[in-house]
């Protein structure tokens, strides 16, 4: 070797040694944790504990703006990838809460009150530090270095390499991707050595979707009795399941974990950019996974999996296809329900038996006379909805006219004089007797500025002219107005006399000119043949002949001459004051 070469490899060994020595004193308060110790959130987001090799760090991991875990995580990772957590359902406040080694040996996670979240439970067998292993598992140990408490005991959703899991140990999902809180699968290695997965999800029935088979075999002696993740990445349980990373080999950090969508995958980490990758995974057909698409649903491959509702059905939740589809409201109020063929299409466990393959029509009829069947239900439910509906609808109406009689009943009667003038002098007819009356409107008299006047005999013998008005525009107030104009005229006794049969119009027109020409004249005598003898002649002149004169103008023979009724009761109404 030259001495050039020998001089930079040199160089490099010290700086290498110095940087080795450098780390080992930054990082010497993270290698254990005495009794008596406390860290607070408050202290900081360093890691509490680092392993030795840096490859694992224990500490507060943040879940949210103000909730915090006590967990392990990969320091490589980008991503910070946890692998496991001690209250991954139960966070912290992030002001004040504290990890505690008590100095009766118990590791103890504080909330910001006081009250103890999580514990190792470890006082009673002369514990004496915790500390994080290169493994990443954390320990508590006593005097002597023996490890007497282990997080690898107690997996959370991953397993790491050389981490066993021992009969009724279980892995349980994440709720959804990025958080830590629990979820609805399980991988579960049971107590005769048999791994299973199980979804499990609340108002559901539990199911157990791996393995397809029936494996619970009797335990010869021969099988393991532990299963787990070794070193170069082969995964080997009890009941002869085996899977490998695609990597296979050694010096590659490895987790095998239970996903939030139930499948167990193998994951490789890279070294250099801190990234992972799928490097195996348990199931390859992911619509065999229970729950993946949810109640009333279809997986298909296309070529990914893709869910889809059943028809009439429509999805519970867009963003979450794991709660299924629900049942679409027009459907339901239409009665649509169908039976169809589903070729190819198995609805394993979501059945409420299992029945061996059979032809439509024999599976039509066992469905319908069972009384668990959904179409039977839907057909009662239907019935039940509608009567329901109709009764309702029923109900309503009959209130609805209670109300609209007792408003008729209670409607205010006119209180101004004219209006009950003529209240007290006529009577009120019905649009159907005014029908009777009039002959359904057959003969004509004569048409006005709202409408046309038909001819009519009462029950009595009486001659009436009825006028069909062609267009109700004018407010409940002006007819009142109306009627009052009419009654104070009528109270004037202006009346028109004559003999025998005479043609209305010509009736009228006589007595308009008559009047006219008295109006014109200054001798107001005359008025005294007009007005109520009952008034002895005591009135105001004035008004009677203004009167007077607009009834003659609203008789004129020119339609356009004739005023309208607004004109005349503002008239009149100065007249009343």
């Amino acid at each position: 070797m030259a001495m050039g070469q020998v001089f930079t490899f040199t160089a490099a060994l010290l700086s290498f040694l110095l940087m080795s020595y450098t780390a080992l004193a930054n990082n010497q308060s993270y290698l254990a944790i005495a009794r008596g110790s406390s860290i607070s959130t408050r202290d900081g987001a360093a890691p509490i504990l680092v392993s030795p090799n840096g490859a694992f760090s224990c500490g507060f991991y943040k879940v949210a703006t103000n909730a915090f875990t006590f967990s392990i995580w990969f320091s490589r990772s980008a991503e910070k990838t946890v692998a496991w957590t001690a209250n991954r359902d139960a966070p912290v406040n992030g002001n004040g809460s504290r990890i505690v080694f008590q100095k009766s040996g118990s590791l103890d996670l504080l909330d910001y009150d006081g009250t103890v979240v999580w514990s190792t439970n470890t006082a009673a067998i002369h514990a004496d530090s915790a500390a994080l292993l290169d493994t990443g598992s954390l320990v508590i140990m006593d005097q002597g270095g023996n490890p007497l408490w282990s997080s690898f005991n107690s997996p959370t959703d991953t397993l790491l390499p050389s981490q066993s899991m021992a009969k009724n140990t279980r892995l349980v999902s994440a709720s959804a991707k990025g958080l830590l809180s629990s979820g609805f699968y399980t991988f579960y290695f049971d107590s005769n050595y048999t791994s299973s997965l199980i979804y499990n999800r609340k108002n559901e029935i539990s199911a157990t979707y791996w393995p397809t088979h029936n494996r619970s075999w009797a335990n010869n002696g021969n099988r393991n009795q532990y299963c787990g993740l070794d070193s170069k990445g082969a995964f080997v349980a009890g009941d002869q399941l085996k899977f490998e990373a695609s990597d296979l080999g050694d010096d590659i950090m490895r987790r095998l974990t239970l996903d939030y969508d139930g499948n167990l995958r193998m994951y490789s980490l890279n070294m250099m950019t801190g990234s992972w990758s799928i490097s195996g995974m348990l199931l390859a057909r992911l619509c065999e996974i229970h729950g993946l698409c949810g109640r009333n649903s279809l997986c298909r491959y296309t070529p990914d999996p893709e869910c889809s509702c059943l028809e009439g059905f429509e999805v519970t939740q867009p963003s979450d296809w794991s709660k299924g589809c629900k049942r679409k409201t027009n459907s339901v109020a239409s009665n649509d329900f169908i039976f169809t063929e589903l070729p190819g299409t198995d609805f394993w466990g979501y059945e409420l038996n299992y029945n061996m393959s059979m032809p439509l029509q024999k599976c039509i009829k066992m469905c319908l006379e069972d009384g668990d069947c959904q179409a039977k239900k839907f057909k009662f439910g239907y019935f039940l909805t509608s009567a329901l509906t109709l009764l309702a609808v029923e109900v309503t109406l009959i209130f609805i006219g209670f109300w609209v009689l007792h408003k008729w009943e209670r409607r205010p009667e006119p209180t101004d004089v004219g209006s009950m003038i003529i209240y007290g002098q006529f009577c009120r007819f019905s649009y159907r007797e005014l029908q009777e009356v009039t002959n359904c409107f057959h003969e004509e008299m004569g048409r006005g500025g709202s409408g046309v006047v038909y001819k009519g005999v009462l029950s009595d013998e009486r001659k009436v002219a009825v006028k069909k008005l062609s267009d109700m525009i004018q407010g409940e107030q002006e007819f009142r107005s109306e009627l009052s104009v009419i009654g104070r005229i009528y109270h004037m006794n202006v009346v028109v006399q004559g003999e025998g049969e005479v043609e209305v119009e010509m009736a009228v027109g006589h007595y308009a000119k008559t009047l006219k020409k008295k109006l014109a004249s200054k001798d107001q005598s005359w008025l005294l043949e007009f007005v109520d003898c009952r008034l002895s002649g005591e009135f105001d002149y004035v008004q009677a002949a203004m009167m007077l004169k607009i009834a003659v103008s609203c008789v004129e023979e020119e339609r356009g001459r004739r005023p309208n009724m607004s004109y005349v009761v503002e008239t009149l109404l100065p007249l009343v004051e």
